[in-house]
């Protein structure tokens, strides 16, 4: 008599979910590895750029300066910055009211123009900077300082100043007697005209006044045409 035996299989059912578990588990791993390749290598590649991009502007930056410097030196005046205790002194000098029109002719980076607002912010202030390294530096300045100057990239004696109540500035003795003959046939009679330095040899200034600064002493003069 043979008896039949029914074995009844178990599956090892612990064995393949641990397996099942452990495979899923390496998949997972193997794909947060994979992105965070991907996020390392796309934050690398950013950071390149913005590199690359930083080396370039300041080249063309440095470029520019270079251009505009010896522009100057070779046509007109080269670029002295107006020191800040200067500045205040010609701002005072001018005795500047509101509404008033405040116009510098070669304002470079707005130094004077920024002390002038700054002491009376009624006024209506503009300059003009023929050199682009230098205009694009006061830009700058007044950008962040949230004035409302006006700084154009121009000749500022080919520009109007018919306009002014004011006028600031500082440029080389070559250019003093421009400055005259411009004056005489566009500025208004009563405008004050403020220099820094340099003197109207023909004219005799109404005040003038002496600055003590860190790199020896300047005198500013004042005049009424």
């Amino acid at each position: 008599m043979v008896r039949s035996a029914h074995h009844k299989c178990v599956a090892p059912t612990k064995n393949y979910s641990d397996r099942n578990l452990f495979v899923e588990t390496s998949r997972r791993d193997v794909s947060t590895t994979n992105d965070d390749v991907v996020r390392f290598s796309c934050t690398l590649c950013t950071m390149l750029w913005v590199v690359d991009v930083a080396i370039v502007l300041i080249f063309l930056f440095v470029c520019i300066f270079l251009a505009t410097g010896i522009a100057q030196m070779f046509f007109r005046t080269p670029f002295v910055r107006t020191q800040a205790a200067v500045a205040r002194a010609m701002v005072k000098l001018a005795q500047l009211k509101r509404k008033e029109t405040v116009v510098d002719i070669g304002a470079g980076d707005a130094a004077i123009l920024l002390a002038a607002e700054r002491s009376c912010p009624g006024i209506r202030a503009r300059g003009y900077e023929i050199g682009l390294g230098i205009w694009m530096m006061g830009k700058l300045r007044i950008l962040f300082s949230g004035s409302r100057v006006k700084l154009l990239w121009r000749d500022g004696l080919k520009a109007s100043v018919r306009d002014a109540d004011v006028v600031f500035l500082y440029l080389g003795s070559n250019m003093m007697k421009e400055c005259a003959v411009k004056f005489d046939k566009e500025l208004a009679r009563g405008t004050r005209v403020v220099s820094n330095t340099f003197r109207f040899h023909d004219r005799k200034p109404l005040a003038q006044k002496i600055v003590s600064t860190w790199t020896g002493k300047k005198k500013i003069y004042l005049y009424k045409w």
